[in-house]
């Protein structure tokens, strides 16, 4: 406005040119992130490593809080001084991530793919409404509750039921896209009154129905549940650890488990960050042009396995070295100059054992970014327990090895846990 009051011209220009470009607005905004998108992939080689999910939150309450790290300029790594990348290593990353952000496109599109079924599906009805399956949810690792909810959704199908969860969220539901199952409360599901507590208690030990405390075996009566429970609603106890409860259902199991976008993204950033690192520490043209396309994940789990508790009294037990010099033998001779990701809770153990530049650590990450990362890879090598397991069954992997003598012979576990009902056939044994 200007000293007599009156509007200042170019004050009304501004506002006359406003409302001329009003109708262009979202086609300009387009243009401006596009050509923002062509900027950064013009001047950009390796992904800037920016990104760290926080390693300090363990507690299950918090373990989907994500953190930026501080301090790490894209242009340097925790390993050296950052060297100039040539350009066949630059085609090469380029390339990787291309096929790889293909890959979680193609997986992104199957999402929803498990709602389609159910609406698809002749569901059971009794009393004019619908017959309901929901599981317990106990308490375990990702891997464990991965084996519930799927279990859950595989023998809803086969049952003509809808697969449905109580109303309390489950912390691993953070890592991947929402899940539509409806969410009952727990008394209206068993049709009794909260106030009546012994009642309650008492119809859900009617509506229960578990594995008999199986590890990795088929529970061959679950799958026909209306047998033993007529149209009633029935309540899964149990991990229910085996491939054959969805087997029936593997596109739209696999379609449950999308990860978050975040997840995918930390999981990308990983991958880009690690290749870049391997790239700047001192190779030439000639040594590039060794490498193969190939990625090859390494699973290594040890931790609480390793010390006497419950778990290696129980029949846990890691895999030996042998194991993954066999398995990383076996890949080096069917890929030359493929590149091993390497994935544990034991790093040192693991830099002890891959010695070799081929050999990528990727370090103090989150369980599923480190999850998403093993299901990018072209093909896998697992060593123990379910979190490797889903890892490799969500992967598009051509060729997964795992060891064979898990569980340990003569133990609990192996009593209660069959090898053809836990490990699936394409699979293959190593020792």
């Amino acid at each position: 406005m200007g000293m007599d009051g009156s509007e200042h011209p170019l004050t009304n220009w501004v506002t006359t040119l406003s409302g001329r470009l009003q109708p262009y607005q979202h086609a300009i905004l387009y243009v401006i992130v596009l050509l923002t998108i062509v900027w950064i992939t013009s001047t950009a080689v390796v992904l800037p490593d920016m990104f760290l999910l926080n390693p300090d939150n363990n507690d299950a309450s918090q373990k989907s809080n994500i953190t930026p790290r501080q301090g790490l300029s894209p242009s340097t790594s925790a390993r050296g001084t950052a060297q100039p990348l040539f350009s066949e290593s630059e085609s090469f990353i380029k390339s990787t991530m291309s096929r790889l952000e293909q890959r979680i496109q193609a997986r992104r599109t199957g999402h929803g793919l498990y709602q389609l079924r159910l609406n698809q599906t002749n569901r059971w009805e009794k009393n004019g409404g619908f017959v309901y399956l929901t599981h317990g949810i106990s308490d375990g690792g990702l891997g464990n509750w991965m084996f519930m909810i799927a279990s859950l959704f595989g023998i809803a199908c086969s049952s003509d039921r809808i697969p449905s969860l109580f109303l309390s969220s489950y912390w691993a539901e953070d890592y991947f896209e929402p899940l539509t199952f409806p969410r009952i409360n727990k008394t209206e599901f068993l049709g009794v009154s909260e106030l009546v507590i012994n009642a309650t208690a008492a119809a859900q030990r009617n509506a229960t129905v578990g594995d008999d405390g199986r590890a990795g075996k088929f529970a061959y009566w679950l799958p026909d549940i209306n047998f033993a429970k007529g149209s009633d609603n029935v309540i899964l106890t149990g991990y229910l650890q085996s491939w054959r409860y969805f087997a029936a259902v593997r596109s739209e199991v696999r379609s449950l488990f999308i990860f978050a976008t975040k997840i995918f993204s930390f999981a990308l950033s990983a991958i880009w960050s690690e290749l870049g690192n391997f790239y700047r520490r001192g190779r030439n043209e000639s040594w590039n042009s060794k490498i193969s396309r190939r990625l090859v994940g390494v699973h290594v789990r040890r931790g609480d396995i390793t010390e006497d508790g419950g778990h290696r009294k129980f029949g846990h037990e890691p895999a030996p070295t042998e194991y993954f010099v066999h398995a990383v033998k076996y890949f080096r001779a069917k890929y030359p100059g493929a590149l091993f990701f390497v994935i544990s809770n034991d790093e040192e153990y693991c830099k002890g054992i891959f010695q070799g530049d081929e050999f990528l650590f990727l370090e103090q990450h989150h369980e599923a970014v480190d999850m998403a990362v093993l299901s990018l890879m072209d093909d896998l090598i697992l060593s123990v327990g379910s979190y490797g397991w889903w890892a490799s069954y969500l992967s598009d992997a051509t060729e997964t090895v795992y060891y064979k003598h898990w569980p340990r012979k003569g133990s609990d576990m192996a009593k209660i846990f069959e090898t053809s009902e836990y490990f699936l056939p394409e699979w293959i044994p190593m020792e």
